[in-house]
């Protein structure tokens, strides 16, 4: 079992190359903003939504169960899985190297900047109690966040090939793929500085478990019948405790070895924000910043490109599906991502001591007017995170009803600048336990293979806690119930 350990271990950093090229479809699985349902941002009875803005209290305590008070994983996408994988006829599926698939059908469906990000939050142990005149969280969370981002050039190169007879050519800059997972351990505090005004603060240590960044600055191919030459600029950063690689005898990477695994790295970030009522009872507005810090990694390995031309020889012809051999597909899947480990070679050199990275911050503003009592409210959100080298936004419209205390829900529709979404949530709060499940991203259509037709946009929110202490309104007084 630990030979079969190690040689997974070993095929690590060609499926992380690999998956940069084959985008949402073979994206590291533990890896669109994550840190808790956003649906939940006007829901007081929400354990969690001091994570979205430290300002923002519940309105009772709470002990998470262990690994369960808060699962989210979360993804947004501007291209879709349907551009990557096609159904047969059949009712196998095959990639879009198959020559059955068109260049105009796939090449229709690339756009000229390709950008996934993929995000996860798992609370580990979180807990929440009104004290010192004031709410106070306690958080052990772990979190990771991805980002891809390929330019349409790339796919046009692995779709056509030398589509002309005399040679092609193809200049591709910017190829992007980064990755960090760190554990997150974050206290918080909440304030009443009047009857309508809260200040809050959270500061959270952070401890790297890895960290990954792969930048091609450049890649210009040129093609003829004799042979297809690649001139590449660019590097391969890995923070890792416990890594190290395996070479060949020229230098070039060939594996990956990763054993011991541990602490990487280390940062601080602090999450900061307010809530106002402007209009007593009926309006409130609020606003926050999160992720304000930094991740600084001492376990480092760096690849480079030697910036010299070498020779491809290119895509190897990709067959259709077998429906009579199960494994034709996953054979289709290994072929592809041998080859484009040969697209993108890395040589071991010497890396940086140190290297520091600052977090992706997020800022949410919200809006919010209540009716009946706040049986019934209506929000609207907007929530900006800044992802290097580009700005994700969104404005999120939400109707929420609290028809008895024990039971609320929300209804939400989203705008970004990747699509619109709707999405939705349940929080029930017996006595003893609350229980809540929901989405900021439905996905409502999907193919016969259980593929979505749209963008890869989802996510998926659920969580278990036990409520302690009473009920405080928004004021923290007190609320007692016969």
């Amino acid at each position: 079992s630990c030979r079969m350990k190690r040689r997974m271990n070993n095929r690590i950093l060609r499926t992380f190359l690999c998956g940069a090229c084959l985008m949402g479809c073979a994206v590291v699985p533990f890896l669109a903003p994550a840190q808790t349902l956003r649906t939940s941002y006007f829901l007081e009875s929400m354990p969690m939504r001091h994570r979205l803005n430290p300002a923002l209290v519940s309105d009772r305590g709470y002990i998470s169960i262990p690994a369960i008070g808060n699962i989210n994983v979360a993804t947004q996408s501007n291209v879709g899985l349907t551009a990557f994988l096609y159904p047969l006829p059949d009712g196998g599926l095959t990639t879009f190297m198959n020559p059955i698939v068109s260049a105009e059908t796939f090449l229709g469906r690339i756009k000229n900047r390709n950008a996934v990000q993929v995000d996860a939050d798992v609370s580990l142990l979180s807990s929440a109690f009104y004290a010192w005149s004031g709410f106070n969280t306690i958080d052990i969370a772990v979190r990771s966040s991805s980002d891809i981002d390929l330019p349409g050039s790339l796919f046009r190169f692995m779709k056509l090939g030398m589509d002309a007879p005399e040679g092609s050519s193809y200049q591709m800059r910017d190829l992007m793929l980064q990755t960090d997972n760190y554990v997150e351990i974050g206290l918080g505090h909440a304030h009443p500085v009047n009857d309508r005004l809260t200040l809050g603060g959270k500061l959270k240590v952070l401890l790297g478990a890895g960290s990954a960044r792969t930048h091609i600055d450049r890649m210009n191919v040129v093609m003829n019948q004799n042979k297809w030459e690649v001139d590449a600029q660019g590097y391969f950063d890995l923070s890792a405790a416990g890594a190290s690689f395996e070479t060949k005898s020229d230098g070039e990477i060939n594996k990956l070895d990763y054993r011991n695994p541990g602490v990487g790295g280390w940062g601080l970030a602090i999450d900061l924000g307010m809530s106002y009522e402007l209009v007593e009872d009926h309006l409130t507005l609020s606003a926050g910043v999160n992720d304000l810090g930094f991740l600084s990694w001492f376990k480092n390995l760096r690849g480079t490109m030697q910036n010299e031309p070498f020779i491809f020889d290119g895509f190897s012809n990709i067959v259709v599906d077998d429906p009579n051999n199960p494994g034709s597909f996953k054979e289709q899947w290994n072929r592809l991502k041998d080859d484009l480990r040969d697209l993108f070679r890395f040589y071991d050199t010497p890396a940086p001591e140190h290297l520091t990275r600052m977090l992706h911050p997020t800022v949410n503003v919200g809006l919010e007017y209540a009716v009946l009592d706040r049986k019934i409210s209506f929000g609207l959100l907007s929530t900006t995170r800044f992802y290097m080298p580009r700005v994700w936004t969104e404005g999120m419209l939400s109707a929420n009803f609290r028809p008895c205390r024990w039971f609320n829900a929300t209804v939400t529709g989203s705008a970004t600048n990747y699509g619109l979404g709707w999405g939705w949530l349940l929080n029930f709060t017996p006595k003893g336990v609350t229980l809540f499940f929901g989405s900021d991203y439905m996905v409502t259509r999907v193919t016969p293979q259980w593929i979505p037709t749209g963008r890869a946009t989802a996510s998926f929110n659920l969580g278990m806690n036990i409520p302690i202490g009473r009920r405080h309104d928004l004021d923290f007084q007190p609320v007692y119930y016969r």
